[in-house]
């Protein structure tokens, strides 16, 4: 008869084996009511480029021998900050062998292309696609992964590559930057502001991933904007930031560099007015982003000197 330590040691024993296996387990895309929102940025030549939208997984097709599930582009790009262009479009076809822990999609003419391989190992060379709405099919190679974890979305554990950039790829997931932008770049960036599929939502678990999903939002996009002052810009040493609404408060300032790279982030601010220091940046292009209380996103280009 076993005794109460043998009673538990094969218990923890137990539990340690499931977790493990969870763990391990392939965790593959999901093939309908997916949504992935991204943010993103050019302070390129020309810019700065801000664009704020959403690709849908919506119904399937079959092409060739495969079948792929139909992903849909919808959001709005600006220049700087103030809305140009609202989008709405059938974007790619997306398929995935969970078998070989593959991802492959369909783009614009192009044949069958590998998106994302989940077989890498700490050291393997990423093979990072950059394929978003402005961008024509590429590979960018520099990458490699340093270090592999899991994350916990719903009750179902998913890997976590991460790379040498400080971003990620996740297993059923994608990548950090959003579902086919660049994991590294030069002067654009972009940000998977969150991933939702039926009641899972990445990253926050308890928030509902908000989308830019109809004109009218356009116009809710320019008042947010019309609401913002910076002054002075150019600046060399700080400026400051008024938000005029009385309603709302500016919760966050953060300001990233043309590489995509967090330089300044003021939290909890909790006014309308604030003064921002760029005392130890750089001269160049910025992007200065907004956050208030309520959760509205403002974009804005300031220049350092």
């Amino acid at each position: 008869m076993l005794n109460k330590r043998a009673i538990q040691f094969l218990l923890f024993l137990t539990i340690s084996i499931n977790g493990f296996s969870q763990v391990n387990k392939y965790q593959p895309f999901p093939d309908t009511n997916a949504i992935w929102r991204v943010d993103g940025n050019d302070c390129s030549t020309g810019g700065p480029y801000s664009s704020s939208y959403q690709y849908i997984m919506q119904g399937d097709t079959i092409i060739g021998a495969y079948k792929y599930n139909k992903i849909y582009l919808s959001g709005l790009v600006s220049q700087p900050c103030v809305q140009e262009t609202y989008v709405n479009y059938y974007f790619c076809g997306l398929r995935q062998d969970s078998i070989a822990k593959k991802v492959f999609f369909i783009y614009n003419g192009y044949s069958d292309t590998l998106l994302y391989d989940f077989n890498l190992q700490v050291g393997d060379t990423v093979r990072s696609v950059y394929c978003h709405w402005n961008t024509p099919l590429g590979y960018m190679n520099q990458l490699k992964i340093i270090a592999i974890d899991s994350i916990l979305l719903g009750n179902k554990y998913h890997k976590r590559f991460k790379t040498n950039a400080s971003t990620y790829i996740i297993e059923g997931v994608g990548g950090s930057a959003g579902l086919f932008e660049p994991l590294i770049t030069f002067e654009t960036f972009s940000n998977l502001v969150c991933f939702s599929h039926n009641t899972e939502v990445y990253p926050n678990t308890v928030t509902a991933c908000p989308l830019i999903n109809n004109p009218a939002s356009i116009n809710q996009f320019k008042d947010f904007n019309a609401k913002l002052l910076i002054h002075p810009n150019p600046a060399n040493s700080f400026f400051t930031i008024k938000y005029n609404d009385k309603s709302d408060l500016i919760d966050e300032a953060i300001i990233y560099n043309c590489i995509g790279e967090i330089v300044v982030h003021n939290k909890k601010i909790f006014t309308n007015q604030a003064y921002i220091s760029i005392s130890t940046l750089p001269q160049g292009t910025y992007i200065l982003k907004i956050i208030t209380e309520k959760k509205n996103q403002i974009m804005s280009k300031i220049t350092v000197y």
